[in-house]
């Protein structure tokens, strides 16, 4: 859909996506209400308003925060590698030019990921917390003039999502507000309605508008126009009913990862989900251990109205209350009424309720994994538990995520012409990305660890059988090994680098034998003259 798009075809198909999204909405506004104390979906906050009134218990939001801080350590932790370029070509992966040249543009990379302008750990920080607590979440990669990329973490409740047959994110619907300045700076006259506001000096007076991304179905390999563009983009005016901005992207701008998706669901959902039920039983039973504490603390009283009159009353402390003791048989005439409330059942059942909620975050693994106390060995270890508990999760993370916004950096940087220019060896060869992250390299702990057992193993048979190191390839399971531990490509020697060490070592050791043969021989027919008295001397 992108060839003869109108206004009304675009409104209509975004006014499907909003209705559509309205039953989760329910869903993310008691997440937000009950466990967080932010974001709006089913109303409209006013901006500032004090949020927290419902939440008596912290554990959801402190939990969430902990989950959501050790994904973004885990995927993409701050100031370490969390991926590689590798040729899908395994061969040219021993090539030491195109390591070099990987190398490179792996340096590059970082750069434009860890520039201040890029924003990336910050704006990627916000996604992860709503993955977590909402299921969803979405990072928008914008390639800026003269900037390079640019991150900016978009609102949940301004996006209607929509996928495709394979169950990936293909169409995008934001819904969101801009002033009539801001509209006016960014359209021009295309937005007159934002204009005549701006004439009318209501600057700051909002309108609604749209931005769609969805698949450019017509699109023509090679063109440079937006003809050739994978995805379309449009913006549109509601109060000018028209297309303000039209255009496209050659990768899909706005990854919109998932937690997990139930069958026959767009929108996913997260720990804040399985979490929401427990939290809520949770704020009303410290709302109500509370109230008991208060009753124990503060009680209400008994008082004798004959012998005290209201006026009198008084709790402040150090107060005197002036009773007239003659005036009534109630002895004596003000009495707290007792409490009879068990607090310490309550306090019971908050614990194990606390316990409940912290589990939906996985709490213990994350609490673990904090531990400053851990060396490298027992994080790896830790999170190759992790692995197993939530290893679908991490690998929808990975696709949905992480992998769309590696291709698009590399796209940006590529067409900028900021990446370093490839070898012959290496022209029109394809790529593939390989995680190096904690969780990735807790991915392949397990087969690190067979080929550190099974070498060791073998190593102890070869004292009793020589021969049995036949069999074992210990090249290919050096480099196996490396690329499990997540070793940096360029301490990898290349196949013709290797193959020219080990031939001038070879050459070393024949010269080495020929110099051992030609000193033996010497010392040989040394030994044959001093055998042999006056070897070649005539008769006297």
């Amino acid at each position: 859909m992108a060839t003869g798009a109108t206004y009304e075809t675009l409104k209509r198909r975004a006014d499907e996506l909003v209705s559509y999204r309205g039953t989760t909405e329910a869903v993310w506004q008691d997440i937000a209400d009950c466990g967080l104390g932010r974001r709006d979906f089913t109303v409209d906050a006013t901006p500032g308003r004090q949020r927290l009134q419902p939440i008596y218990d912290g554990t959801f939001r402190v939990s969430s925060g902990l989950l959501s801080g050790a994904m973004h350590s885990l995927l993409i932790p701050l100031g370490a590698r969390w991926f590689e370029l590798q040729f899908e070509n395994p061969a040219l992966n021993d090539i030491k030019p195109a390591v070099e040249w990987l190398d490179a543009a792996e340096k590059r990379m970082y750069a434009a990921l860890g520039a201040p302008e890029a924003n990336f750990h910050a704006q990627m920080a916000e996604t992860f917390t709503d993955i977590v607590n909402f299921g969803t979440g979405s990072i928008f990669i914008d390639d800026v003039p003269s900037k390079g990329v640019q991150f900016s973490a978009r609102p949940l409740q301004e996006l209607y999502l929509a996928q495709d047959p394979t169950g990936r994110i293909d169409t995008i619907v934001r819904i969101f507000k801009l002033t009539a300045r801001q509209a006016v700076s960014l359209w021009g006259d295309k937005v007159r309605s934002a204009k005549r506001t701006l004439e009318g000096k209501n600057t700051e007076d909002k309108a609604e508008y749209i931005h769609i991304i969805l698949p450019n179905d017509d699109h023509v390999i090679g063109n440079l126009d937006n003809s050739g563009k994978k995805w379309a983009s449009f913006f549109l005016s509601e109060a000018d009913r028209a297309i303000v901005d039209e255009g496209g992207y050659n990768e899909l701008p706005m990854p919109t990862p998932r937690w997990k998706v139930e069958p026959g669901e767009v929108y996913g959902r997260g720990p804040g989900g399985d979490g929401i039920c427990d939290a809520k039983m949770l704020n009303e039973m410290v709302k109500v251990t509370l109230s008991a504490a208060q009753m124990a603390v503060f009680p209400p009283y008994i008082v004798d109205s004959q012998a005290v009159l209201p006026g009198d009353l008084s709790f402040i402390p150090k107060s005197v209350i002036s009773v007239d003791s003659n005036m009534s048989s109630m002895k004596p005439a003000i009495q707290s009424l007792p409490f009879h409330g068990n607090l310490s059942i309550t306090e019971a059942m908050i614990a194990s309720t606390r316990k409940s909620v912290q589990e939906a975050f996985l709490h213990q693994l994350v609490e673990m994994i904090r531990d400053p106390r851990m060396t490298a060995t027992q994080v790896l270890e830790l999170s190759a538990q992790m692995m197993r508990h939530q290893g679908p999760i991490l690998g929808r993370m990975q696709t949905e995520l992480l992998e769309p916004i590696v291709e698009r950096v590399y796209a940006i940087e590529s067409r900028a012409g900021r990446l370093p220019e490839e070898p012959p060896e290496i022209a029109g060869q394809p790529l593939r990305i390989n995680y190096v992250s904690p969780v990735a390299r807790a991915q392949q702990t397990s087969d690190a660890r067979a080929i550190i057992d099974f070498a060791t193993h073998v190593s102890n048979l070869a004292q009793v059988e020589p021969e049995v190191l036949d069999i074992v390839d210990f090249d290919r399971g050096a480099r196996e090994l490396a690329d499990a531990l997540g070793v940096p490509s360029v301490m990898m020697r290349d196949a013709r680098q290797v193959a020219v060490r080990r031939e001038a070592r070879a050459r070393m050791a024949e010269e080495e034998k020929e110099q051992q043969d030609a000193i033996v021989e010497t010392d040989q027919a040394a030994k044959l003259l001093k055998a042999v008295p006056n070897a070649g001397g005539g008769a006297a």
